[in-house]
Order: structure tokens, then C-alpha cells, then sequence
């Protein structure tokens, strides 16, 4: 089995299923709880029952299914639904306030409301009078709030495309333990307020705001805790910046997601500012290393900024055809089209930098950029440029190397 395998089925390796020699003392202690799910009987079992199992075990949901051709635990999560047999269908009536109707000859627990193109500017009025609905899907209507929907404490899947809304509080899904699913697409969404998804500890496996209006996304909305999910998906937007409004920072003792795609394709990013300045330690970054990051479709500036999270990842790239983290350079020009790991599987880092100019004190006709790569140097390049006197700015750069050949200097500084 190759290492990248080993890596994307590490929860299947836990459970015996793929292998017969489970490296016990490399299972992240906040996986430890699926070891009491091992038990013989479970060789005899498709991996599919098994994986069934696990996930109904882990999250405490006898409800969830996962397809029956899943091999490994984060295609079960991927394929989950969920399966009740006691169940109806609430209709939705519109007067002056849209209500919710349940059938005369209903005697069921649970209920889905399904309402499409219908017009509808707010839940319907009484909503919170049937807490076991567990499906609703109003796409197509111009719902502008959904706060109302915390009440709803048996909810299993939120769809809310093509509608109006344009904020989602922290709070709005915090209560709801079985929610799984949440599709708000193609609304007029402006801002997540910070610290939703890191404080999510449920079983949501599925989180999409696609082609809406962000322009920011914080830090505790990108890094997930809970045990394993499937998809956030924030591709389609205008994200130009990466936040941490609540200063968080990763400890060493920080958990997250064993595994999950996080797809911010086709947005303004131009530098990945996950790490240090916006609280996640380099050092910690190998805990998200089964983790899939798809950023294509950005304008990245592949230059000194970039530097240090190359760094971190060089080790593992001859190993890894590819580690799961997917950004094609928009610029400059020598690297343009190349993906983050070509540069990094050839060793070019020494053409990740920054050039510096008249505002960085760069001296006038000089050429000045700055290469973390080799000794962290700053080169300023005066050569052939028809200078005659020495600048002073220079003091203020570290590790320079400085070329002022080819030039009639004198004996005095500006």
C-alpha cells in the first residue's frame, strides 16, 4: 500500500479492515474512541456494514446509511442519507403568512417540507410548532432570514438555494446536533460570522455557500474540529482575504478534522494567509495533512509570502505525488500556470520572491528583491545604473548583499 493510502484510509486502517497491522502508536489520541469499535466479528461483515456501523456508532445516529459501495470511511461520509420509515410531508399554504399544513390522515413523527418558486420571503409562521422536521428545502423562493430554523432541533438537511438571505450568525445552527447537511448557494451571502465551523461538533458532513457574495472568510470557518467531514464548499465567491477577527490561535494540543475537502476555487485570493499571522502555527499544519485544499481559479502571487508554507510541506512532496493542496500561480510571469507543488517538488523555492521598490527604500534605477530561500537575504542591485552616491536606506535591511559595480560612485551618501 502506498503512503498516500495509508493516509486517506487511516480511520479504515483503525478499524482492521485494510490492513492486518495497524500502527497503533501513530492514531491521533482524539481518534482513540474507534478503537472500542473493533471486534472480530467484524472481518465476516462487508466493509460497508462495518463502515455503517462506525459512522452510526461515532455520531450516534441510527438513522444514517452511507452507500453500499463505499470502501473507506470518508467515501461512507461523502454518500451518507439518512433512512426513516416514519415520515410525511408538511404543505405549505400561502395567505397574508405562509403556514405549514400536515395532512389529515398524518399520524407521522417526522416531517420534510419541500416548497419551490413559490415566492416565499420568510419561513412559514409556524414552523417552530413541528421541531421534528428533518428535511426542508425552500430553494427558488426570496427568503431573506433563517434564523428562525434553530428551533428546529431534529433538522437533518437545510437547503436554502437560490433565495435572498445575506448574514449567517455563529449561533443559527449551533443547537442542532443532527444537522448534517447545509446548501445555501446562489443567495446574496456577505459575511459568516466567525467561529461557526470550528465550534460545529455534530455530524454536519456537508457545507456549501457557493456563488454568493463573501469577500472575506475567518479562520474558524475554514479549520473544522469535529471528528471527519465531507465538503465545505466556498468556491464562486469574491474571498480576497483570509481573517481571524476572534484572534484565534492552533495549540499543541489543537484537534481538527481527520479529513475533509475544503474547496475555495474561483475566488480574488492572491496570497494563502492560513498560517502564523492568522493563527495557525506552521508546526501545526501537519494535522490537516488528510486534508484536500482546492484553490484554483486564484490569482496567487506566488512569492516570498508563499515561502514559508512551502517550506513546511518540501519534506513530504517526494513522498506525495501530491498533497491534497491544489493552487495553480497566477504570477509572476516564470511561474505563471505552475501549480504550488512543481515549484516545490523541483526546488525552486529561491524563485519564490518579493520584489521591493521605491516604497520598500529599494534606492531609484536599482533592481531589489528579497529571497527567504537562501539565508533570508535581501539583494539590491545597482549595477550599470549611472548612480554616484551611496544611499543610506540600506542600513535598514538585514542579510544584504549589495552590487553597485559599473558606476561612478563618490565618496558621499544621500
Amino acid at each position: 500500500m502506498t503512503r498516500r493510502n495509508v493516509l486517506l484510509c487511516f480511520v479504515l486502517i483503525i478499524l482492521s479492515v485494510h490492513t492486518e497491522n495497524p500502527i497503533w502508536s501513530n492514531l491521533p489520541e482524539h481518534l482513540r474512541p474507534l478503537l472500542q469499535l473493533l471486534n472480530p466479528e467484524y472481518s465476516s461483515k462487508p466493509i460497508a456494514q462495518v463502515l455503517r456501523e462506525v459512522l452510526q456508532a461515532k455520531f450516534q445516529r441510527k438513522d444514517l446509511r452511507c452507500s453500499s459501495s463505499s470502501r473507506y470511511i470518508r467515501d461512507c461520509i461523502c454518500t451518507t442519507y439518512q433512512k426513516l420509515d416514519d415520515i410525511d410531508v408538511l404543505f405549505v399554504e400561502m395567505d397574508n403568512n405562509s403556514i405549514l399544513i400536515e395532512s389529515s390522515t398524518s399520524y407521522h413523527s417526522y416531517y420534510h417540507i419541500y416548497t419551490f418558486e413559490n415566492d416565499l420571503s420568510s419561513f412559514p409562521s409556524n414552523i417552530c410548532e413541528f421541531p421534528k422536521i428533518v428535511k426542508i428545502d425552500l430553494s427558488f423562493n426570496k427568503i431573506t432570514d433563517i434564523d428562525l430554523v434553530s428551533c428546529i432541533t431534529f433538522l437533518d438537511t437545510f437547503i436554502l438555494n437560490h433565495n435572498l438571505f445575506e448574514y449567517l450568525s455563529n449561533t443559527t445552527f449551533l443547537h442542532l446536533k443532527f444537522i448534517r447537511v447545509i446548501y445555501l448557494s446562489h443567495n446574496r451571502l456577505k459575511f459568516i460570522e466567525p467561529g461557526f465551523l470550528i465550534n460545529v461538533n455534530g455530524s454536519l458532513f456537508e457545507f456549501d455557500v457557493s456563488y454568493n457574495y463573501l469577500t472575506t472568510l475567518d479562520i474558524t470557518n475554514i479549520l473544522w474540529t469535529q471528528i471527519i467531514f465531507c465538503q465545505a464548499d466556498f468556491s464562486h465567491n469574491s474571498i480576497n482575504s483570509i481573517t481571524n477577527v476572534l484572534n484565534w490561535k492552533s495549540q499543541d494540543n489543537s484537534t481538527f478534522s481527520f479529513h475533509g475537502v475544503m474547496d475555495g476555487s474561483f475566488n480574488n485570493l492572491t496570497h494563502f494567509s492560513m498560517f502564523n499571522e492568522n493563527g495557525l502555527n506552521l508546526k501545526h499544519a501537519g494535522k490537516l495533512e488528510n486534508w484536500a485544499i482546492f484553490a484554483r481559479g486564484n490569482h496567487w502571487i506566488c512569492d516570498c509570502k508563499v515561502y514559508p508554507f512551502a517550506k513546511s510541506v518540501e519534506l513530504f512532496v517526494p513522498v506525495f505525488s501530491q498533497l491534497y493542496f491544489f493552487m495553480t500561480c497566477d504570477s509572476p510571469r516564470k511561474l505563471k500556470n505552475k501549480t504550488f507543488f512543481d515549484i516545490v517538488a523541483a526546488s525552486a523555492l529561491d524563485q519564490l520572491v518579493c520584489h521591493l521598490s521605491l516604497a520598500d527604500w529599494c534606492p531609484p534605477q536599482c533592481r531589489c528583491f528579497y529571497q527567504p530561500a537562501l539565508e533570508n537575504r535581501t539583494v539590491v542591485d545597482c549595477s550599470g545604473s549611472k548612480i554616484t552616491r551611496f544611499s543610506s536606506v540600506l542600513s535598514l535591511y538585514g542579510n544584504l548583499e549589495i552590487n553597485f559595480s559599473n558606476n561612478s560612485l563618490r565618496n558621499e551618501i544621500d
